[in-house]
């Protein structure tokens, strides 16, 4: 498959057991089909073919990473794994789409976030 300018005014969808090469044209029984204009079908293939390279990607980090002890290897049994989400600029990010930008990552809130303590309650301010 292939998708031409998805988002754009006039995106083409190009979708079957073609090739793309001569002897897919002249000698095999391959087809071809090409939708132009449909917006939605174009995004969908779009989306598929993000998902299908993004399954790609993953397994691929995971082969050259899977002797890697600094590497993730699976899930964890407590909460420690959302340590490193609750601190410095990944916080900051958390709480951008929260809705909650306009508060400050002071040092003590990112250190007690770094120490394991819930989100809600770093963010929490002092009474």
């Amino acid at each position: 498959m292939i998708v031409l300018d998805p988002f754009g005014a006039n995106p083409v969808v190009m979708t079957g057991s073609h090739n793309l090469g001569f002897k897919a044209s002249s000698k095999n029984d391959d087809n071809l089909m090409i939708v132009e204009g449909n917006s939605s079908l174009a995004i969908a293939y779009a989306a598929d073919i993000i998902g299908i390279y993004q399954n790609y990607r993953w397994n691929s980090y995971v082969d050259a990473h899977r002797l890697d002890p600094h590497v993730w290897h699976g899930l964890q049994s407590d909460s420690s794994w959302q340590n490193g989400y609750l601190r410095g600029d990944d916080l900051a990010e958390t709480k951008f789409w929260l809705g909650r930008a306009s508060e400050a990552t002071s040092s003590g809130a990112s250190g007690q976030a770094a120490r394991g303590e819930s989100a809600q309650k770093a963010a929490a301010p002092a009474a």
